[in-house]
Order: structure tokens, then sequence, then C-alpha cells
């Protein structure tokens, strides 16, 4: 029974894989696409991570600097949204892949915030600043500039695919590790016999 069921979650789960057909454009290491619609950020969000370019998932784009800030902005024919959020504790700006960028310590006043370890942002001036009901999910004005706002406007958004590493995941190491003292031990108990 359990078996069926994680079978049937799994297959659900791959039917919903999006692949994308749009523009796909490289910058630097990774792909981009801007998704002309009208979604929610939650939406956006849920759609983005469905996506995939060449194997890799999508999910909303994290800008790390101002040549990729540039870079996506000149995608844009609109607002949009990107992968910023302070929706787990406000005031506390970070990536939809974790990376916490801005610290805020007075959520709705700008001059408050200061960079996390000098990561970029590109905030409008007077932003971040809650200043509606639930301003915490960053839009970029199609000019490079961000804004905080609520969940409620609805906008395209902008879907990075990261490029993974060529460094495996510490996981695989250790499996590959214990792999190896398991094929030593298998080689001396043959020799042995």
């Amino acid at each position: 029974m359990k078996k069926t069921l994680v079978a049937t979650f799994v297959i659900a789960l791959s039917s919903t894989v999006v692949t994308s057909h749009a523009a796909v454009i490289q910058f630097d290491n990774n792909f981009y696409e801007f998704v002309d619609t009208t979604e929610t950020w939650a939406n956006a969000r849920a759609a983005s991570i469905l996506m995939m370019h060449n194997g890799i998932a999508g999910d909303l784009v994290t800008i790390q600097s101002e040549n990729e800030n540039t870079f996506v902005s000149g995608l844009l024919n609109a607002y949009s949204w990107i992968g910023a959020t302070d929706d787990d504790d406000n005031g506390v700006w970070k990536w939809v892949n974790g990376d916490i960028f801005l610290n805020c310590t007075t959520p709705n006043d700008s001059s408050s915030c200061t960079a996390v370890n000098g990561r970029y942002n590109s905030f409008n001036t007077g932003e971040p600043n809650d200043s509606g009901a639930g301003e915490m999910f960053a839009m970029t004005d199609g000019g490079g500039l961000w804004n905080d706002v609520n969940t409620a406007p609805q906008m395209g958004y902008v879907v990075e695919y990261v490029t993974p590493t060529s460094v495996p995941a510490p996981s695989i190491l250790a499996l590959l590790g214990l792999g190896c003292v398991g094929l030593h031990f298998a080689r001396r108990r043959k020799t042995q016999l």
C-alpha cells in the first residue's frame, strides 16, 4: 500500500513539472526567463519551482550583483516579482534560496536596514518600508529598483535556473566514502579466502 501511494505521488508530482518554452537567456553560468503573466508572488513562486530548463529546476530570481540586476532589468517590460521576501521574519530580507541579504531592525523604516555581509540589494530610496499591510514580497520596476509590496498585486516574474556546481553534495561524498570502505573490506575478505 505504501509503495503504491508513494509511486502515485511521484507520478503525480512529475506530471506537474513544466518545461520552459519561452526565451531562456544565459548570463554568467545561470539561465533566466521572464514570464509575462499576471500572478501573485505566491503563485509565481509555485509556478517557477515547477519549471525546468535543460534538466535544471527553476525558482524566482535571486539577484546577487549590480551586473545581474542590470541584466534582469533588460529582460523585463513591466513590474515583476523577484525571489526576495521577509515573510518568515519581518525585517529580515532573504532570497528564496535562504540567503539573508538585508536586515532592517525597524521593518517600516528603511534607514534601519543594513546589508548582511555586504550583500547586494537595489531597494528604491525609502524602501523597504513595510508601509502597507503585509508588504513582505519584493518586485522590481523594470529599471532595476526594488520595492516591497504585499502579495495582492499580480504581475509577471523572472525565473532563474541555477547551474549546479561540479562539487558533489557532502552526502554524496559520504556515500562514496562508505562504498570505498566496503570495497576495501570485500577485497580483503576475498584475498583471505
